[in-house]
């Protein structure tokens, strides 16, 4: 079984986060601070602690805010890469982009963004039982709306996203993955959205999808970001227990 002490995980940091500008500022969102640290720095010391040891960074906007922070990696415990867009390329063209750095696989791959509480060493496992080529935690919600549902098969096989449509508690993607190599080929060339355009395209069988109990902290709008700076102690706590 793969360990995690040999496997990279891509982090996205890139999106130009517009509608967090009231609070961010000209800063990366994923740099927006939570008692007195950023959010990926937090992030990064939870996957560090997780068994994780070589993380690549796919930076976009304000990327070398981002870079002047964390350097190689050392202040975090962790060996950096860095996987700069010359231009915007979406979720989907970063990630790949990213993936080029490493011969390693399965990969990782994490919002920047977005925290869930959850064990990568038994994502990692549920991967390989499975034989899956992509394998998706997700987390239960209280209202989908905002998130979009995901849909599964009893056996856990991803049938289908149902994007922002309704409401009412169910599944959603917690933006924790592990990869293989073929699904590169989904995302294709150019800019692209890996949830919006990739996702549907690798709908069949070895998709899986993991449901998860754990924390789920999403900063995407401001009144989300407002809530945790407000109210940080299970943030922080489930970043400094890890999960392996």
């Amino acid at each position: 079984m793969t360990e995690l002490a040999s496997v990279s995980a891509v982090v996205l940091v890139g999106g130009l986060g517009t509608r967090m500008r009231v609070v961010s500022g000209d800063l990366p969102k994923p740099m927006l601070p939570v008692a007195g640290r950023p959010f990926l720095e937090h992030l990064l010391r939870f996957i560090r602690r997780a068994g994780v040891r070589r993380v690549i960074l796919a930076t976009g906007y304000r990327a070398e805010a981002v870079r002047r922070h964390f350097g190689d990696g050392s202040i975090v415990g962790l060996e950096l890469l860095y996987s700069p867009e010359d231009e915007p390329l979406g979720t989907g063209g970063a990630l790949r982009l990213a993936c080029e750095k490493t011969e390693r696989w399965p990969v990782l791959a994490l919002n920047g963004d977005s925290f869930f509480a959850v064990s990568l060493a038994s994502l990692l496992t549920a991967h390989g039982l499975a034989r899956a080529k992509l394998t998706m935690a997700l987390v239960e919600v209280a209202d989908t709306g905002r998130f979009g549902r995901v849909r599964t098969s009893p056996g856990g096989n991803i049938l289908g996203f149902e994007e922002k449509s309704g409401s009412g508690p169910g599944l959603v993607n917690a933006g924790v993955y592990v990869l293989e190599k073929q699904v590169l080929a989904a995302i294709g060339p150019g800019p692209c959205s890996f949830e919006r355009d990739a996702l549907p395209r690798l709908l069949g069988d070895r998709t899986l999808g993991v449901p998860t109990p754990g924390l789920f902290v999403d900063i995407g709008l401001p009144d989300d970001y407002q809530r945790l700076v407000a109210a940080p102690e299970e943030f922080l706590g489930a970043t400094s227990e890890g999960c392996c």
